[in-house]
């Protein structure tokens, strides 16, 4: 971008002006900083992106992101199952970790279709997975028992959240839950 003192020095020399340009439609680019193959094309053309071409891009970005729109869903979906199993889990070791601790057996039951995790015995705890409505836990049998030794009644939970399914079992000598 010349200065306005550039301009009218420039312009004293004879050489037109890019207003002048635009006028009459354009002189021929004659800069020596130009690339080889531009420098036969008007000034006009050289000043950016037109309309089509910028709308062009959006178009290719909209499918982009219409590509990507159900890939990113599944994955939120993914990472929302496994923090509800991560809390599941996190649970049934904290049963473990009471029973343990305080010498008492700690029996936990499911409430099935309401997602609550009900703990009794050494501790008096209800636990509330918020499944949004579309996930459910069953347990086999319907409740379990965590021992003072560190042992649990074998039972295996099975947690349903939309397609996907997530099966947990208790190990009976360790009652430490695994995701099967």
């Amino acid at each position: 971008m010349k200065s306005p003192v550039e301009q009218r020095s420039s312009n004293e020399a004879g050489l037109r002006t890019d207003r002048q340009d635009r006028k009459d439609g354009g002189d021929l680019a004659e800069l020596s900083s130009l690339p080889a193959h531009t420098k036969l094309m008007p000034l006009r053309y050289l000043r950016g992106f037109t309309v089509l071409e910028m709308f062009v891009v959006l178009i290719l970005l909209a499918i982009l992101a219409a590509m990507a729109a159900p890939a990113t869903g599944r994955f939120l979906d993914s990472l929302n199952v496994r923090k509800q199993t991560q809390q599941i889990m996190a649970t049934l070791r904290y049963s473990r970790l009471v029973a343990v601790s305080r010498g008492r057996e700690v029996k936990v039951e499911i409430t099935e279709g309401a997602g609550i995790m009900r703990l009794s015995g050494a501790v008096e705890k209800e636990v509330d997975f918020d499944f949004g409505g579309e996930g459910s836990l069953i347990m086999e049998p319907h409740h379990v028992v965590f021992y003072p030794e560190g042992h649990v009644t074998p039972a295996v939970l099975i947690f349903t959240m939309g397609k996907n399914v997530r099966r947990i079992v208790l190990d009976p000598l360790t009652a430490l839950p695994v995701i099967d």
